[in-house]
């Protein structure tokens, strides 16, 4: 432990963007996992709803029998022309059970209300020391259900079936507590250190040294950049995750566990990505005199409160919190920070990763998009006409990413430079 704080404090903004890489890879893999087991089931279910009922019959869905199999109807029965046929009775969803759902997103307000706090960095009274209340908060309720969950076990009332479930969250608890303990010695050394932060700025406006590596340090910038749409895979993952649980058949204090996990996690990257901002200069008004012109600059801190009490508590160049009463205060003026400032010394993207595109795309054409086509037309399930399909099709997709190849390395360079690494005021 020692070790790993001492490498921290010589190096704090490498392990920084080490913390919001791991975090983001996370909850970003979560999400895929998440919505590659619920996605199709969800469309299959909403499709099978439009295509069977209007507003005189919607009571009766829920009760029909075909409710309980509208997955496997859409996804085996459907034609090219969105007919629906009967199909027998599978459990792989069944409205017999919606109840569980709707009973976990029963606090569904509360939910969106803790997010989008934990967003912001403030809660009702606009103090930010209520996300750590919020923080801690959600760590004891995790606690507590491992301490459930392993009673449980112990006193043999869990269903020993539901080990591989156990171990699945025990992964989950174990990678919460090192992100944890991680989060807790990087944010010591960026809290209430000044340099630390400008250090922060610098490297989003790539005015420092190589981090990690350039690549990497990239990347970071762009997950900084997109912290939006970061929050917008976790808002939509927390709604997946009941379902997701559902699905393969969790209980309901696994799913409970997850959704808090993803609230704990989320909170630390919401705080990890707001240490840069509220970079302003603050002029002050003379109290000697009655005249309203500023007496006084403070240039470059940082406003870490602004309370409703009437003052502000500011970080200073020389790492010192000071409070300032907000009728002293003349005016804020907000520093710029932008990102990738020195994009145009960023190399492009290598010709290994455009080859490496060109080939997804290639076997996306192959493995998707023609064959898809071309058996919903034949409507054939024999396994030649599979291959024959594939095979032609792999032909016809590389030959076509091939010929446009130049295109498609072009159209690379565009959207590396123009959506993946913007000049972004932030």
């Amino acid at each position: 432990m020692l070790d790993i704080k001492d490498k921290i404090k010589k190096n704090p903004l490498r392990y920084y963007l080490l913390l919001l890489l791991l975090i983001t890879a996370f909850i970003m893999i979560f999400f895929v996992i998440t919505f590659v087991v619920s996605a199709k089931p969800i469309i299959g279910t909403l499709t099978y709803f439009f295509n069977t009922t209007n507003v005189s019959t919607t009571l009766n869905f829920f009760n029909s029998p075909h409710a309980n199999n509208a997955i496997t109807i859409y996804i085996n029965n459907s034609s090219v022309n969105g007919t629906i046929k009967d199909a027998p009775i599978s459990t792989n969803l069944n409205f017999d059970s919606i109840s569980t759902i709707l009973a976990i997103f029963g606090a569904f307000g509360v939910l969106t209300y803790l997010f989008y706090s934990m967003k912001e960095g403030s809660f009702s009274d606009g103090e930010d020391k209520k996300i750590i209340y919020g923080f801690y908060g959600t760590l004891s309720i995790i606690l507590f259900l491992v301490i459930v969950v392993a009673l449980s076990v112990f006193y043999n009332f869990f269903p020993w079936d539901k080990l591989p479930e156990i171990g699945f969250l025990s992964l989950i608890f174990i990678i919460l507590i090192v992100i944890a303990i991680l989060f807790n010695l990087v944010f010591k050394e960026f809290e209430d250190n000044y340099e630390n932060r400008m250090n922060l700025i610098r490297f989003l406006e790539i005015g420092n040294s190589q981090t990690i590596s350039d690549n990497i340090d990239n990347f970071c910038r762009w997950i900084i950049g997109m912290e939006e749409s970061v929050a917008l895979y976790t808002f939509l993952l927390i709604l997946f995750i009941p379902i997701f649980g559902y699905l393969i058949g969790l209980n309901i204090l696994s799913i409970i566990f997850l959704e808090f996990v993803i609230f704990l996690l989320f909170g630390g990257f919401s705080r990890l990505t707001r240490l840069y901002k509220n970079n302003c200069n603050i002029e002050l008004r003379n109290q000697l005199e009655r005249s309203r012109r500023p007496s006084k600059f403070l240039e470059g801190i940082f406003i870490l409160y602004d309370s409703n009490d009437g003052y502000i508590e500011v970080l200073t160049k020389d790492s010192k919190r000071i409070r300032i009463l907000r009728q002293l205060v003349y005016s804020i003026d907000d520093n710029e920070i932008v990102l990738f400032k020195g994009k145009a010394i960023l190399s492009p993207p290598s010709l290994r990763f455009k080859r490496f595109i060109r080939f997804g795309l290639s076997m996306f054409i192959t493995v998707i998009i023609y064959p898809f086509i071309i058996l919903n037309i034949l409507h054939s399930k024999d396994v030649t006409t599979w291959i024959l399909v594939v095979s032609w099709s792999s032909i016809f997709g590389f030959c076509l990413i091939g010929w446009f190849s130049v295109e498609i390395d072009n159209l690379i360079d565009k959207i590396y430079f123009e959506f993946f690494l913007p000049i972004t005021t932030i």
